[in-house]
């Protein structure tokens, strides 16, 4: 019962506000843009109450730029100065305190309509929302604050960043691989560990001869024609050239898998970043071609309007008649570079490209390119090369133990015997085994696993060469991508401007069709290529902190 009254009563207090702000000001702030004076009350950032809102970081600057102009708003300059900070005007708190008190009475006003039981009722209900909403100070905000609690609903199923990786991690191959791989080293580890431990066997021999002609009516264990045994043996291995360095060798190529899983792990995270952000870069394209499409739209009924009453040329209706046809064609090019996006990012990640989180403005690199080259050697690909080359050492003494003796320990336990040392139910002996001349075959592995130890030290050279290139040039590109997009925002807001005057001088007589047309064409082009940029530099930022090995 409480729930029905509380959902009837929000519409009706929604009203009052949008209500009140109409007859402040004539319909010249809208009740979003209350909203935004009330957060800016609050001190919050321009990113973050782009969150709240549910807009895109562009809505918010443009809505606050015409707060600015109308003297509600003004902007501060923070410690740093490349770093805004926004505060209402003594108009702007003089506007926002007259609605909200407004508001406040007329609320009361309405809620002393109610009856006792009701207004009971709707006590307990508020009481009980203002306990899970700890960060409302006035039960009655809470109608002003409802859409937040819906956004926090919304948001659940937006994907970040890192969500998008850690799907990633879960869905593709290549981690599992290196699993794979490491299980494997593992194994090889256990193989050479059982070469140093002692074997056991069971052997059995059995020998037939034909008897001697001269000795053939003497008995003698000497002259049995058949003689067979049975026993237990164990071999000890004692000295096996080489075999200690293999073991070390095992362990060297372990630790050399660990490093290239984490190497795999870091490049499929930068491929994710390149999906992710495609992916955004591909639907604000869309979002704008669509936005040209609707505006050339507009223009062809507009003139069609003044064509048929004579005050437009029929030529200007052709053009903007192309303009549309152009659009179109952009839109379904559009259309195939957003569904190629799309499938790419599932690719990697398994997830359908639903809500992805909006973007942001691109953070300031931290540290110099000196502090970002220093990292580089910490990289999980450029330890793994590393690794490669104390692998190599291993592999050059597991080859020079090929020229070194082998000594092994042998013991047998006859449970059968038969012949001269039938008496006997054991032996032991030594067994050395000393290379003198194989063909050359060992010191030419030996010259082999130099020559690879040799190779893996260039590998290693040449890798961490092309690591701080790598990193020099994208961070550099993000510099440049972060001062152009300042250049190109205020290039934006200019080209829309230009384009509101072209439609206004036409209408006029100032300016002609194909005017229009081409300023229309630039402050679109000059958005799609902002939104782009936009898109690209958090792509570069997040690919400059993998270059140091950074993962979310």
């Amino acid at each position: 019962m409480l729930g029905k009254k509380l959902q009837t009563s929000v519409p009706q207090m929604m009203r009052l506000i949008r209500a009140e702000v109409i007859a402040n000001l004539h319909n010249e702030i809208n009740f979003e843009q209350v909203r935004l004076l009330k957060l800016i009350s609050e001190g919050h950032h321009q990113k973050v109450m782009s969150e709240m809102m549910q807009v895109t970081p562009a809505a918010i600057s443009k809505t606050i730029e015409s707060m600015v102009t109308k003297g509600l708003v003004k902007r501060k300059t923070g410690e740093d100065r490349r770093c805004q900070i926004l505060a209402l005007t003594a108009s702007g708190k003089k506007f926002l305190n007259k609605v909200m008190q407004s508001v406040e009475l007329k609320l009361n006003a309405s809620i002393l309509n109610l009856s006792s039981t009701e207004q009971k009722q709707l006590d307990q209900g508020l009481s009980v929302l203002d306990k899970l909403t700890a960060m409302m100070k006035e039960v009655k905000m809470l109608v002003l604050f409802l859409p937040l609690l819906l956004l926090v609903e919304a948001n659940a199923a937006v994907i970040t960043l890192k969500d998008a990786f850690s799907a990633a991690r879960l869905n593709m191959e290549t981690l599992k691989l290196a699993d794979a791989t490491i299980e494997q080293r593992e194994a090889q580890k256990t193989r050479a560990r059982g070469t140093l431990l002692p074997t056991i066997a069971g052997v059995g021999t059995y020998t037939r001869i034909d008897a001697p002609d001269a000795l053939a009516g003497g008995a003698s264990p000497f002259l049995l024609t058949r003689q067979y045994s049975y026993a237990l043996r164990v071999i000890q291995p004692l000295l096996r050239g080489g075999t200690l360095a293999a073991m070390d060798l095992t362990k060297e190529n372990i630790l050399l898998a660990q490093f290239q899983k984490n190497s795999s792990e870091l490049t499929l995270y930068q491929l994710v970043v390149n999906s992710y952000y495609n992916l955004i870069a591909s639907r604000l394209d869309q979002a704008n071609l669509l936005e040209l499409k609707r505006l050339s739209a507009e223009r062809v009924r507009e003139l069609r309007g003044r064509s048929s009453i004579g005050r437009s040329r029929r030529g200007e209706l052709v053009e903007a008649e192309a303009q549309l046809l152009t659009s179109d064609s952009q839109v379904q090019q559009g259309v195939i570079n957003l569904g190629q996006s799309e499938q790419n990012f599932q690719f990697y990640t398994n997830l359908k490209p639903e809500e992805l989180a909006p973007l942001m403005d691109p953070p300031y690199v931290d540290g110099s390119l000196q502090n970002y080259l220093n990292r580089v050697r910490t990289r999980p690909d450029i330890l793994a090369s590393q690794q490669q080359i104390r692998v190599a050492e291993k592999q050059v003494e597991v080859a020079k133990g090929a020229h070194y003796p082998s000594l092994d320990f042998t013991g047998n336990y006859y449970f059968k015997r038969t012949g001269i040392l039938s008496t006997s139910d054991w032996d032991a002996g030594l067994a050395m085994t000393i290379p003198l001349f194989q063909g050359g075959t060992v010191q030419a592995s030996v010259r082999e696993a130099v020559e690879g130890k040799r190779i893996a030290e260039l590998n290693t050279s040449e890798s961490t060469r092309a690591a701080e290139r790598d990193l020099a040039v994208i961070y550099q590109n993000y510099l440049q991508i972060t001062q152009q997009l300042v250049t190109l925002k205020s290039a934006k807001e200019k080209a829309e401007e230009a384009y509101q005057y072209s439609r206004k001088d036409y209408g006029n007589g100032l300016v002609t069709n194909l005017q229009v047309l081409q300023s229309l064409n630039l402050y679109m082009n000059t958005k799609r290529t902002y939104d782009t940029l936009s898109a690209l530099s958090l792509m570069s930022y997040h690919n400059l902190q993998a270059a140091t090995g950074v993962l979310p």
